[in-house]
């Protein structure tokens, strides 16, 4: 599988194997998006293409994660003194390096599971997208569903419709 760059992780998992679909879940404020952000810079930094579809996270800050994964700082020091030193210079190098990056953040809020389920259908089509993150599970919503039935259950049928897309490409 395509290394997670966490050895514990990956000894456990195997690492990312095509048609898994991976749900990491803990306590609000804990750091899922971090983690995944963090997973998902390690395994582009390696040349696979990562797309990452945020429904809670600013993209800039997830950029934040993502550079300091690249980087080495530790992302308290640069937003507590990075940004005062480097100035505008070193923020268009950032940029230019994420650019290089095989790593892409949509910002989509308010997405449905069926246009995420495209996107990674799309994603894995026009760029050979390999591990997809979706960050937050609990704010998709399913439409098709019509309201009818309790949020356990409309959890359950979005897990399960990207559980097949997963499995489809």
């Amino acid at each position: 599988g395509i290394s997670t760059g966490l050895p514990n992780l990956d000894s456990v998992v195997r690492g990312f194997r095509p048609g898994e679909l991976w749900i990491l879940g803990a306590r609000p404020r804990v750091g899922k998006s971090i983690l995944a952000a963090f997973i998902g810079a390690t395994v582009a930094k390696r040349g696979t293409v990562v797309r990452f579809v945020s429904l809670e996270m600013d993209p800039a800050d997830l950029g934040e994660v993502v550079l300091c994964q690249l980087s080495g700082i530790h992302i308290e020091s640069l937003r507590a003194h990075a940004r005062d030193i480097m100035g505008d210079a070193a923020e268009e190098a950032i940029a230019k390096r994420l650019r290089d990056l095989p790593f892409a953040i949509y910002d989509a809020p308010r997405i449905t599971v069926d246009r995420v389920c495209n996107l990674i259908r799309a994603s894995r089509l026009r760029d050979g997208t390999d591990v997809f993150f979706v960050d937050n599970l609990s704010l998709l919503t399913d439409p098709s569903l019509g309201g009818k039935i309790g949020r356990t259950w409309e959890i359950a049928s979005i897990t399960a419709k990207l559980k097949a897309t997963t499995r489809e490409i």
